[in-house]
């Protein structure tokens, strides 16, 4: 039995999906994304998808701008503590956590007194947007200052 050339079982197969499958196949409105369709989504999806990188980067830097506030009163308030050791165990904190999350570097500054200590932490996460500044985060944390009574 000799077949002609495109009439075997292959070639039937081809041509009854290929008239199965004629829309999808079909250059009309429906036949995909055309280039300006990408050249207009891509754009948008790529600033999206920084936009939620900064937010998780400044969500981080939020959560280290208050741990580090937590550990710097800590070390400041106990008896025979000082600002300055509540300072470094900051600043300490801060370069260990994350050192390259904040633009700049961080303002600590700590007021220790017979009642009270208190912590204030300042510092500006870095963007990954360009010519986009973020707003400066701050952090404060209080409580008393040890002291023995008799």
């Amino acid at each position: 039995m000799t077949t002609r050339a495109g009439h075997g079982f292959v070639s039937t197969v081809v041509r009854r999906w290929k008239r199965s499958h004629a829309r999808v196949l079909t250059h009309g409105p429906e036949a995909g994304l055309s280039p300006a369709t990408y050249a207009i989504l891509l754009p948008m999806l790529l600033i999206l998808g920084m936009l939620l990188l900064q937010a998780g980067l400044v969500f981080h830097a939020r959560n280290v701008v208050d741990a580090a506030a937590q550990q710097g009163l800590q070390a400041a308030r106990g008896q025979t503590a000082s600002a300055g050791s509540g300072q470094m165990a900051a600043n300490s904190l801060i370069s260990q956590a994350s050192p390259n999350i904040f633009s700049g570097t961080p303002s600590v500054s700590i007021s220790r007194g017979a009642a009270t200590t208190r912590v204030d932490i300042s510092a500006q996460p870095a963007s990954i947007i360009p010519m986009f500044s973020m707003p400066t985060i701050h952090a404060h944390a209080q409580g008393a200052s040890e002291e023995v009574t008799r």
